[in-house]
């Protein structure tokens, strides 16, 4: 018997399993923030968000975003007083991976309208778009 076989004999199984397999991913894929691509981010740059960079400190030195602000996850909660919280908030790191994890620390807090980088800044360079160092 296949897959395709067990999953249409067992519909009354398959069904239920595939519906709590898609809320999961759903759930997983927001945590944290909305995943936005460079492009996306880039507009709402220019709208006036401001841009966090969740990356250690010698890691942010060595190249980020114009007009960045450098806060490591690890003091994300002792530092969000430095976040205005009106503005959006674009959420950083060198692959995307760990923003969401700072994004979870502030939406804890409070904090709305939080915005994730798809790929981080690995994206954002591969791109073309600028790194500076200050």
């Amino acid at each position: 018997m296949s897959v395709t076989d067990f999953l249409i004999a067992n519909w009354f199984l398959s069904i239920p399993f595939l519906i709590l397999i898609f809320l999961y991913v759903r759930a997983f894929a927001k945590r944290g923030g909305q995943r936005i691509s460079v492009h996306e981010a880039t507009s709402l740059i220019n709208e006036g968000a401001q841009v966090i960079d969740v990356r250690e400190s010698d890691e942010f030195d060595v190249g980020h975003i114009t007009g960045a602000k450098n806060i490591p996850n690890n003091d994300i909660e002792r530092r969000s007083n430095e976040i205005i919280s009106e503005k959006p908030i674009i959420l950083t790191c060198a692959l995307g991976q760990n923003s969401p994890s700072a994004g979870e620390k502030l939406q804890e807090q409070g904090f709305k309208d939080i915005y994730i980088i798809s790929g981080g800044l690995t994206t954002w360079a591969e791109t073309g778009l600028p790194l500076v160092t200050d």
